[in-house]
């Protein structure tokens, strides 16, 4: 919680700062009824389109890892991340409630 604030020049630096800390508060309290008033099908929508927007230069700043498996792969899903999510037909909003629940 407390890096996410050092973030530096970035697309959408203050919604992406916000919207991370609601969803860690969310993860933390796990009060899911604040999210009855969401629209979540747009509210992915969004969060969406600011991840695709701030995922190329984060990756660009980001140093890369040591050449461990753990690092290749984490370093590969954040390659892939973007390809799925620009085509929402390879990633379906009922798949991702699917996994949301099963993995928070």
């Amino acid at each position: 919680k407390s890096r996410i604030t050092t973030l530096e020049q970035s697309p959408d630096r203050d919604a992406i700062i916000k919207g991370y800390l609601r969803a860690v508060e969310l993860k933390e309290w796990g009060n899911y009824a604040s999210l009855e008033p969401f629209d979540i099908p747009a509210e992915f929508k969004t969060v969406r389109a600011l991840f695709l927007r701030f995922l190329p230069g984060y990756r660009a700043q980001a140093p890369r890892q040591n050449n461990s498996i753990p690092s290749r792969v984490r370093e590969h899903l954040c390659d892939v991340l973007p390809k799925l999510l620009q085509n929402q037909s390879a990633f379906p909003l009922p798949l991702f409630y699917t996994l949301q629940r099963r993995f928070s």
